[in-house]
C-alpha cells in the first residue's frame, strides 16, 4: 500500500494515479492502437478480470496485436493486479520470464 496510496491535502488516503486515466478519452484511446503493433519485444498483458478500465476482449485483442504478446487473466483482481492478487501476478510474471529465458538459450 506504501506505493499505491498517498495523503491528499486533507490528510486522507487516496490512490496514487492520475484521475484523468478514468476519463472517457483515455478509456477508449483509438489513437494508441497504431503503437501497439510497433511493440516487437515479448510482452505480457496481465488483465484483472474485475477491471473496470480494461475489458477482457480488449486485452485479448491488444495481446494478439503484439508481435510476441500474450495475456493472462487474473481472478479476484481489478485494474491493479499486483495490489489485488500479488501471488498470481508474481507467478504470471515468473512464468513469462522463464519462457523468454528458454527461448533465448
Amino acid at each position: 500500500m506504501k506505493y499505491a496510496l498517498r495523503r491528499d491535502d486533507k490528510g486522507n488516503f487516496t490512490l496514487k494515479y492520475d484521475p484523468a486515466l478514468r476519463s472517457i478519452e483515455l478509456r477508449s484511446p483509438d489513437w494508441l492502437w497504431e503503437y501497439v503493433g510497433q511493440v516487437v519485444c515479448p510482452a505480457l498483458l496481465i488483465h484483472g478480470l474485475e477491471s473496470d478500465m480494461l475489458a477482457a476482449e480488449v486485452a485479448k485483442t491488444m495481446a494478439n496485436s503484439l508481435a510476441f504478446g500474450s495475456t493472462v487473466d487474473v481472478d479476484k483482481a481489478g485494474h491493479s493486479v499486483p495490489g489485488d492478487n500479488p501471488q498470481v501476478f508474481e507467478a504470471a510474471v515468473r512464468e513469462f520470464l522463464r519462457g523468454i529465458e528458454l527461448r533465448t538459450n
